[in-house]
Parts: C-alpha cells; sequence; structure tokens
C-alpha cells in the first residue's frame, strides 16, 4: 500500500497459540515506515490479535478480516488501517459467520472474504461475504460450488478467483472459481491448476 509493505499480526508460537496484533512495515524505497534505509519497523498494532486471518488493501485503506484470537475463539470482526492517520478502527459492522482459514481479496471497492471454517471443528463454509469500507457494512454474496479453507483468492481483470486449498474430508483441491460481480448469481469453474 503507497509502497509499504505490511505484516500484520500471525502467531508467536509454533502451534500459533498466542495470536499476535503487531504490525510491521517495509518500504524499500525509504518511505511509509520504513525509514531512511529500507529496513522494517514497527507500526501500528491491529486492534485485535489475530491469527490465520485475511487482509487486502482497497480504497487507500487495509482491511483485517476474520481469524481466531489467542483464545480459539474465532472472528466475524474486521478492523480498517487508515495509512493517513496511521490509526485502525474497527469495521462499523461484523461479518454474518466467523471465519479463519479462509481467502480475502480486493476487487473495485469492495474487499470479499471467501469459504473458511466456522469453528475449531473444522466445519467448512462455502459463503462468500463483501465489505463495503465506504458504507461500513457486509453484504452476503453468491457462495462457492465447492466449499474450501486453506485456499488463495485474487483479483484481475475485474473478476474474483479463488483456487486450490482443502475440502471437507481433507483433500487437496486444483480446483479453481471465478466470481464477476457483473454476473453476480454464481460463481463459475475455471481451468483447474496442474497441481
Amino acid at each position: 500500500l503507497d509502497g509499504t509493505i505490511y505484516a500484520l499480526g500471525g502467531c508467536s508460537d509454533v502451534k500459533c497459540n498466542i495470536a499476535l496484533a503487531s504490525v510491521e512495515t517495509f518500504a524499500p524505497g525509504g518511505g511509509g515506515g520504513g525509514g531512511g534505509a529500507a529496513a522494517w519497523a514497527a507500526g501500528t498494532p491491529m486492534l485485535t490479535a489475530r491469527v490465520q486471518f485475511g487482509a487486502a488493501a482497497v480504497a487507500g485503506k487495509i482491511v483485517a478480516v476474520g481469524g481466531m484470537d489467542s483464545n480459539g475463539y474465532v472472528l466475524a470482526s474486521a478492523e480498517v488501517f487508515d495509512p493517513a492517520t496511521r490509526a485502525w478502527t474497527a469495521a462499523r459492522s461484523s461479518m454474518a459467520t466467523p471465519r479463519y482459514f479462509h481467502a480475502v481479496a480486493a476487487l473495485g471497492a469492495l474487499v470479499y472474504a471467501a469459504g473458511g471454517c466456522k469453528d475449531d471443528n473444522f466445519n467448512i463454509l462455502s459463503s462468500v461475504e463483501a465489505y463495503d469500507v465506504a458504507r461500513g457494512a457486509w453484504a452476503p454474496v453468491a457462495g462457492l460450488r465447492t466449499a474450501r479453507y486453506m485456499h488463495a483468492a485474487a483479483a484481475l481483470h475485474g473478476k474474483l478467483y479463488v483456487m486450490g486449498g482443502y475440502d471437507n474430508k481433507g483433500n487437496h483441491l486444483n480446483s479453481v472459481e471465478v466470481y464477476d460481480p457483473a454476473r453476480p448469481k454464481a460463481w463459475a469453474a475455471a481451468p483447474p491448476m496442474g497441481t
């Protein structure tokens, strides 16, 4: 975002029992939070310690979504970082479904949270929600064709792609799905990955 890389949250131990709220920034050109030389620097900590969450940049801000806290509680909340004020604020609303191990990507003015797990029993989700930063509201969008977790998401040419991960039986997935906001009723199959 604006020439700066942000490393957000995560965990501080091998078993991921301790979620972090810390933020580190890296500005290769010396701008942002990196100082004069290229170096990592402490950023403004998030409001909530999160692990196994997703984040995306949209409208000049970073939105951190869902995940788990240090108590193993699955989060539906989100928070928004504004680099102009260097402050995090709680999103004005939460997702309808708490989720972790989900995929998050920005497309247009929205941040999408797709799939993931809704509890620590690995109940896998196919649901997708979109957050409008300007309105401060979440809304459901068409669900994925295949429920999945630990997958990736990316936006390209006005469409949202979700790929890989695991299904509800723990099988590795090479399938890819695509969502076109111009045809918002359903996700479509895209060519699968090789592995």
